[in-house]
């Protein structure tokens, strides 16, 4: 009977040194659980923010894109100004010789 008593409480021992260890594993994996959460609403997060990335980056290029063509425009416009005081230069040039002309021949 002593022996049987015995056994019983190594018995009931290791029984509860296993509940104990299987309550810290269950511990450990709420906490594993909780933590692949917040690991998948950052992956969430990063998701996101590429998509805003892509998103600003391609406004960006839209953005350049048009102020390379408003700098060609631009650049354009500077050439037609150069051509038009040119073109002012000689035509101040004629109507003066015009000018000096129509006074010689009043004269």
């Amino acid at each position: 009977v002593k022996i049987v008593a015995n056994q019983y409480e190594l018995n009931r021992k290791k029984l509860s040194d296993m509940e104990n260890e299987l309550n810290k594993l269950h511990s450990r994996s709420k906490i594993v659980s909780e933590e692949i959460d917040d690991i998948k609403k950052l992956q969430d997060q990063l998701r996101h923010h590429e998509r805003l990335y892509h998103i600003i980056n391609n406004e960006l290029t839209t953005q350049r894109n048009s102020l390379r063509g408003l700098k060609g425009v631009l650049n354009k416009i500077e050439k037609r100004k150069e051509e038009i005081k040119e073109n002012s230069k000689l035509f101040d040039e004629k109507l003066s010789s015009l000018n000096q002309l129509n006074k010689s021949y009043s004269e």
